[in-house]
């Protein structure tokens, strides 16, 4: 049987503990069976579960089997299930038609408030109009009894993800209005599965290092299913520190984003100070990142280029004999990676985390991410190119802070303030290769990432322009003027 892959997704839903095997289920995609006597024959079907799939336009199709598959149910006896996706950009939903309510509540805790009349209007449309796919499950053979064991996952009514061929989170669409409950972790993709597992030995592990709660989910159980693999933690009701930023920059408070700058550097020091290893040379941490960045764009002569000159700064931090702790790196602590509930941040999503990495990417991206997040809030366009050239201008307050935190946080490693821009540009290559790392291919924003990257190692053709003297006293402090850029 071949099957797409939000099919795969929706059979994690309609049998989230694997009850039957993949070969007990027939899934019928649009068009597939065009007339209704086919159609009404295959649900008469007795040897499969059947799963009809429509497009939103072919609602009469969609009515027609609601219909026959009724008329069957009664006569049979069969379970028939109606089930709608969704796709609302940054996550998508599984969920039957008769919960609504859920989708409601899982809107009001996950989905970002729309911008613009328009997508506010859309998004009061119902959710049967607006649903990517509309399915109709009917389920043709006994169900087998489920065990204690995977009551609480059989149980599960609502399905949601941020990439469809990625993680897929299970839960009760209780859940979302209550504040309670569990979400369980699973993949129906057999790669994607072995990156949960890797995340929750990540999660146990730092877990009881850090001995301090709160500032990441944990730990995780396991649960196994047949052939599938899940793994539970508490809900975290909370909200997303993207979305508080980018409502920031809406309003333009800065003095509030500055103040969560401030509490994100706190929650990575307290996280740092897990890591008690023995200290290594900062060449040795960023040797593997190099070799990738070498694979990736070996083709570049300019890249070339570039990655010997990051090999020299890196020798003459030997020379200068410094060394810092390894860490356990996340690699991706954008804001969309943290929650936050009441005074307490948690970051979550950890299935791209490696072991003995040097400290600085994590923290470079955590500060630098939240204030791009925060200029496009204020300017309303999902242009991070753009947002980051304002940030290396340090144009306002913001910028000029996180520029503060990012030396001071070197300072704390024995680096002076001259090496940011060392350290900004091996930030950019490993920013460059991110995807690279994790899908084994070049992502849209490895390809923005590496622009930056270019365009930051080359030096400036037209004098700096000063930033404001006001500006600059937002510290009492002494404040260089201009873009920071590499000596090269």
């Amino acid at each position: 049987m071949i099957m797409h892959q939000i099919e795969k997704n929706l059979l994690v839903f309609l049998d989230p503990a694997q009850r039957w095997n993949d070969d007990a289920w027939r899934c019928i995609s649009p068009g597939t069976l065009r007339d209704a006597d086919a159609r009404f024959k295959a649900i008469r079907h007795q040897n499969k579960n059947l799963i009809f799939s429509f497009q939103r336009h072919d609602l009469p199709g969609y009515l027609f089997c609601c219909l026959t598959a009724w008329l069957e149910a009664r006569q049979h006896k069969r379970t028939v299930r109606k089930v709608l996706y969704l796709n609302d950009g940054l996550l998508s939903s599984v969920f039957a038609t008769n919960n609504v309510s859920g989708y409601r509540a899982f809107a009001r805790n996950h989905l970002p408030h729309p911008d613009g009349l328009r997508r506010q209007l859309v998004r009061f449309i119902p959710p049967f109009w607006r649903a990517e796919q509309r399915f109709v499950a009917i389920e043709s053979i006994k169900t087998p009894e489920t065990t204690d064991q995977t009551n609480d996952l059989a149980a599960c009514d609502y399905l949601f993800f941020s990439n469809y061929r990625g993680k897929l989170m299970l839960t009760q669409a209780t859940t979302f209005s209550s504040g309670n409950g569990l979400i369980f972790k699973t993949a129906a993709t057999p790669g994607y599965a072995a990156s949960l597992q890797h995340e929750q030995s990540v999660v146990q592990e730092i877990t009881k290092l850090l001995q301090q709660p709160g500032h990441l989910l944990g730990p995780q159980e396991k649960l196994s299913t047949g052939r599938r693999t899940c793994f539970s933690e508490a809900y975290l009701a909370g909200k997303n520190l993207r979305e508080v930023l980018r409502l920031l920059g809406k309003k333009r408070t800065y003095l509030d984003v500055c103040q969560l700058l401030d509490r994100l550097d706190t929650w990575f020091n307290v996280y740092c100070s897990a890591f008690t290893n023995q200290k290594q040379k900062i060449s040795a941490l960023y040797e593997p990142m190099l070799q990738s960045f070498s694979e990736l764009y070996d083709d570049d002569p300019d890249s070339m280029t570039t990655l010997q000159k990051a090999r020299e700064l890196l020798e003459q931090l030997d020379l200068d004999n410094k060394e810092v702790i390894p860490i356990t790196a996340h690699n991706d602590l954008w804001p969309g990676n943290f929650i936050l509930h009441g005074e307490q941040l948690t970051a979550i999503d950890w299935e791209r985390a490696t072991g003995q990495s040097p400290p600085f990417f994590d923290y470079f991206w955590m500060i630098i991410a939240a204030v791009l997040e925060y200029y496009v809030g204020q300017s309303g366009v999902q242009d991070y190119s753009l947002a980051f050239r304002k940030f290396l201008r340090q144009q306002d307050q913001v910028s000029i802070h996180a520029h503060h935190k990012l030396e001071e946080f070197l300072y704390q490693h024995g680096l002076g303030s001259q090496t940011l821009a060392s350290f900004m540009l091996l930030f950019l290559m490993e920013w460059s290769i991110q995807g690279f790392k994790t899908l084994g291919k070049r992502t849209d924003m490895d390809l923005l990432a590496h622009g930056e990257l270019a365009a930051f190692a080359v030096p400036a053709k037209e004098p700096l322009q000063p930033i404001d003297t006001q500006q600059a006293d937002f510290y009492n402090t002494r404040v260089e003027f201009g873009v920071i850029r590499p000596n090269l």
